[in-house]
Formats: C-alpha cells, sequence, structure tokens
C-alpha cells in the first residue's frame, strides 16, 4: 500500500525466499556500525551466542562464520564483480543494510525488504552469522540487481528473474569464489589472529562444471528456467537449474554486445512488469521475438 512517506515492499528472495519483517532479529543489543569503503553498505552486527560447531564434513565446508569488518570487505569485492560483469559504472544509488542476525534455520535467515521512500529506494539484507556460501553470493547478487533495476523504477519494485540470479552468482562462484568471500581469521599464530587464504590462478572453464551436471541430459528451456524447482531446489533439479541458468547467461553475454544488452535489461526491469518486455527492448538486434531467443 501506498504510504504518505514511504512504501515498504517484501521481496521475495531465500530460495527464492520468502521474507517477511519478523525475519530480523529482534531484541538484540546493536553494536557498531561497519560502512563499507564506498559507503554503499552498512553492517549492522546483531549477532547472538556462536552456534553450535559443525560436523568435520565435505557439507560443513560450504559455511562460514560472518564477521563485519570482513564482510564489508566482501560486499564491496562482489559489486565490484558484478558491475564488471554487467560493464556497469561503480556509482550507486540506494544504500544497502546488512543485518548479521543468530541462527534461526528458516527462510528468514536470509531475506532481503526494499524500502521506497520520496528520495530513492534503500534495501534490508538479513544474513545469518554462520552463512552458506553460495546463499551468501546469491543474496548479494540480487539485492545489487535490484539496487541497479530500481534506479529507473517509480511506482513499483523491479523483478528480477531467478535465471539471471542464478546464472550470474554460478558465474562469480565459479570464476572468483576464493577472492569475493574474505571470512574471518581462524589461526592464532604469535597471539595475532591470521587466515590465510591461497588463490591459484589458472586458464579454467567457468562452464567446467555446468558441462559435467548437463553432460547426460539437455540445458533447461526458457519456459522452464522461468520456474525454478522451487520445492527441490538442492537436490539434482536444482543443480540442472543453476548450471542451465549459467550457461544461458554465458551464452547471453557471448553474442554481440551482450554485455551492454544484459546491463540493460536489468536497468529496464523498474520499468516493466515483466523480465521479457525488458529483455526483447534490450536484444532486439539479436533477438526479435521471444521465439528467435
Amino acid at each position: 500500500p501506498q504510504l504518505a512517506e514511504e512504501m515498504r515492499i517484501v521481496v521475495v528472495i531465500g530460495l527464492l525466499l520468502a521474507a517477511s519483517p519478523g525475519g530480523f532479529a529482534q531484541g538484540v543489543p546493536l553494536k557498531p556500525v561497519v560502512r563499507s569503503a564506498s559507503g554503499q553498505f552498512v553492517i549492522l552486527d546483531r549477532r547472538g551466542a556462536p552456534p553450535p560447531a559443525l560436523p568435520g564434513s565435505s557439507k560443513a565446508k560450504g559455511f562460514y562464520e560472518l564477521e563485519p569488518a570482513f564482510l564489508a570487505v566482501s560486499c564491496e569485492r562482489l559489486r565490484n564483480s558484478l558491475n564488471s560483469e554487467l560493464g556497469a559504472a561503480s556509482q550507486w544509488h540506494g544504500k544497502i543494510n546488512v543485518t548479521i542476525s543468530p541462527v534461526q534455520n528458516n527462510r528468514d535467515d536470509y531475506a532481503i525488504i526494499v524500502d521506497r521512500f520520496r528520495d530513492g529506494w534503500n534495501y534490508q539484507v538479513n544474513l545469518p552469522q554462520r552463512v552458506e556460501r553460495k546463499m551468501f553470493v546469491r543474496t548479494l547478487v540480487q539485492v545489487l540487481l535490484l539496487e541497479l533495476a530500481n534506479r529507473q523504477a517509480s511506482g513499483h519494485s523491479a523483478e528480477v528473474p531467478f535465471w539471471l540470479v542464478e546464472g550470474l552468482t554460478q558465474r562469480l562462484l565459479a570464476a572468483r569464489e576464493a577472492e569475493l568471500i574474505l571470512a574471518p581469521p581462524d589461526q592464532l599464530i604469535g597471539g595475532i589472529n591470521v587466515g590465510p587464504t591461497i588463490i591459484q590462478q589458472r586458464d579454467n572453464d567457468p562452464l567446467e562444471t555446468a558441462r559435467r551436471v548437463l553432460h547426460d541430459r539437455p540445458p533447461l528451456t526458457l519456459e522452464q528456467l522461468s520456474w525454478p524447482p522451487a520445492d527441490e531446489f538442492d537436490g539434482p533439479l536444482g543443480d540442472i537449474y543453476r548450471y542451465s541458468a549459467q550457461l544461458f547467461v554465458s551464452e547471453l553475454l557471448g553474442v554481440q554486445n551482450g554485455r551492454q544488452c544484459l546491463r540493460e535489461t536489468v536497468t529496464r526491469l523498474g520499468t516493466c512488469y515483466n523480465w521479457q518486455t525488458a529483455f526483447l527492448k534490450s536484444f532486439s538486434e539479436q533477438f526479435p521475438n521471444q521465439l528467435a531467443l
């Protein structure tokens, strides 16, 4: 509903991810905020007691503990990498407040709320203090795409297609995961906490995993990409969706002027009621209609 001063819009994120204002930690004292280098990200620390230790399984390796100063750096790195993928300028319009909350083990652990005020849009992101790497990157990619899309929006918040969120998420993870996610130090040497990160650079194929997953079955159709398998996203169908989206986004970036057209698609989302309209306007020279796409 339209209010006199502001309009609050609850954006679906999570898995796709149902969020509500109640998902943010309540009753936890606020510690001093941390601001990122560009000023776009404001980190609010509402962590509770440390959660129980994870088992030393391969699944547990996908998680790490958030710490405000390191989170601010990771947010900036993700923003810069996403801008590079889309060829977007570094200037930002909407501020993003990121709250680190106690782990609740439900969909509200990861949430985005979009606020529209008279002078523009603001974003609130909730992350659990023990974050899963892929969910962390996906959540940040989605809010950054929303911020870019809403720069021209007026009456409603943009709806970013999930295939674009997932495709860009997988591209960033495949190309530079170790550089993007800065975990807090976990070793004590000479009374100083250190956490070495070793980055091995090689000319690898960023679609290597996608090709392996999709080797024995065709990638999803455009219609299937438009309807993610929400109930089975953590299983084999989820992998097929993720890597089909990555392949689709990679192919779009590879067509003539693809990077510019994909960026224009995002910036047009705030003025259109569906992504297809924004997409076909931006890629009109490459795809005159959806059948051609």
